[in-house]
């Protein structure tokens, strides 16, 4: 049976004190992430038995509803019934000194680890070929494979200049 996103979404953003509660929302590969104006509105038992919700998590000043796989679709079911307000200033959570670190590096990084994988995969995977004697390093699809291996490495600091700069408002 498949899950009406549209419907869990609106289940979702009323359980969590409605639009008006809401500073901000992201997404990650499993999770809608909200920053909150105030977290005791929210109801999180009912919250873990919205279809298409797994669980709930409270981390980091944020909430965290896991959905899994299709976190985009919800996330995109969600949007449309939150207004955020993309400049307005938006005071950061109290949480200690690591989490605020870890929420940087992580907001910094996690766009790009899985296009930076994929090249690192494939310098793998043509390494060996050349080891055992599949592929020629002389050959052209050597050459092409090799080279776009490397692109994600090679515009690395690009995309942590870009990343960096959507973090820090820049």
């Amino acid at each position: 049976m498949a899950i009406n996103y549209a419907d869990s979404a609106k289940q979702i953003v009323e359980l969590i004190g409605g639009d008006g509660n809401v500073i901000s929302v992201t997404h990650c590969a499993t999770r809608l992430r909200f920053v909150l104006k105030e977290i005791a509105k929210v109801d999180k038992e009912v919250l873990k038995r919205v279809q298409g919700v797994i669980t709930v998590i409270e981390s980091s000043g944020q909430l965290q509803v896991v959905i899994g796989n299709h976190v985009g679709d919800a996330y995109r079911e969600v949007q449309k019934l939150v207004q955020v307000d993309e400049n307005a200033v938006v005071d950061a959570p109290k949480v200690g000194m690591v989490n605020h670190l870890m929420d940087i590096i992580s907001s910094i990084f996690a766009p790009f680890l899985y296009p930076l994988a994929a090249c690192g995969v494939l310098q793998g995977l043509i390494s060996f070929f050349a080891a055992i004697g599949w592929m020629d390093p002389a050959s052209g699809t050597f050459r092409i494979l090799n080279f776009v291996s490397w692109t994600g490495f090679t515009f690395l600091p690009v995309m942590v200049a870009f990343t960096a700069a959507k973090k820090f408002n820049v």
